[in-house]
């Protein structure tokens, strides 16, 4: 799968979900012709038609309708993996070590006995 696949999904399915390019791309916060141009690319690479486009309105192939919803729900998983690693990054983490004198760290319970 291409780096650029999982943009241009998160497009297909941002588009799928308004069924207009143009509440999809305020969405983004891309133009519409970005988000055609994604399109065309990802049915290209795929060699499938995921949108029937006319100048008036979109819909969904079948192909997309038989998925039910599959390409949502792994791409909110992926984003919640994601959120989670960048969430950890602000924590703590790793070894610390405390240099003391010996005397000084038995009576603050910092080395073991």
């Amino acid at each position: 799968m291409h780096r650029s696949d999982f943009s241009d999904l998160n497009t297909f399915l941002a588009i799928s979900d308004h069924l207009s390019f143009r509440a999809a791309a305020a969405q983004l916060g891309v133009t519409s012709s970005a988000l055609s141009h994604s399109i065309r690319q990802l049915e290209e690479r795929l060699g499938i038609r995921l949108l029937h486009r006319t100048t008036r309105s979109v819909s969904l192939t079948g192909l997309r309708n038989s998925a039910s919803g599959a390409p949502q729900a792994r791409m909110e998983q992926i984003s919640g993996a994601l959120e989670e690693l960048k969430n950890q990054q602000h924590r703590p983490s790793g070894r610390l070590r405390i240099y003391a004198h010996t005397d000084l760290a038995l009576r603050m319970i910092i080395a073991p006995i």
